[in-house]
């Protein structure tokens, strides 16, 4: 059972922690990729799409969100405080962009608990994907359980043969068989969490694998987590 944005608004206003499926409930998921980040906003410039034959990575690691991007967290937020379901489980990726889009987004939204888990991160395509070491988290983002739930170097960093198109690389990309073996972890993960409902502010991919949508910056996707399925989501060019 998947929602448009129209019914997904009605939810919320409504409210709801449990979908009911032939009688049963199941717990619910809330998809939401992060807000723009410096990474697209390089992106959008001419001859800097990727997959342009002279492409060229500009090494920006871990990149933040832009302004545009801290403006769509913001209205993210609004949209969210103004439901009055609870958020049993709060769980971001570690990259810097998702934290900050879950600590804007859910400012004074009720949730139970948070997490981070390097699961959810970014298919490693580009630098942007590549993460910050946990110290470095904890300080910016001294609310989460960082030291426990994240490793040092916990993104994929393995030189491995090249399946990326033409370009200039400042890191290994991370090949399709990790990164879909890694959400079939996540999805075992979800699948087995006891909450009634569940927040993930990830990425594109990851959200993707999951679910088979493809959402825009601050983009919210409602699923049941019976929905889910047994295997992620594959693109045609990685099968």
């Amino acid at each position: 059972m998947m929602f448009t944005m129209k019914t997904f608004a009605l939810l919320l206003l409504n409210g709801f922690n449990c979908m009911t499926i032939n009688g049963l409930s199941s717990p619910r998921l809330l998809l939401i990729r992060h807000g723009r980040s410096e990474m697209n906003e390089y992106l959008s410039q001419a001859e800097q799409t990727w997959g342009d034959p002279d492409f060229i990575d500009p090494e920006l690691c871990d990149t933040p969100l832009t302004s545009v991007g801290l403006l769509q967290a913001s209205q993210l937020n609004i949209k969210l405080r103004q439901s009055p379901t609870k958020i049993d489980l709060l769980i971001s990726s570690p990259l810097t962009r998702a934290l900050q889009t879950a600590e804007t987004g859910f400012d004074n939204v009720v949730f139970s608990q948070r997490m981070v888990s390097p699961l959810a991160s970014e298919r490693v395509f580009l630098s942007s994907d590549t993460g910050s070491q946990p110290q470095e988290l904890v300080k910016r983002f001294p609310g989460w359980d960082i030291e426990n739930t994240v490793g040092d170097t916990w993104w994929y960093t393995s030189e491995t043969e090249e399946w990326r198109p033409p370009g200039n690389y400042a890191c290994p990309g991370e090949p399709a068989v990790v990164f879909y073996d890694r959400m079939r972890t996540l999805l075992e993960f979800l699948k087995s969490r006891e909450e009634n409902s569940i927040a993930l502010v990830a990425h594109w991919g990851v959200i993707r694998a999951l679910s088979g949508a493809s959402l825009n910056n601050c983009e919210m996707h409602a699923i049941n987590t019976a929905d889910l399925p047994s295997e992620p989501h594959w693109e045609e060019e990685d099968r």
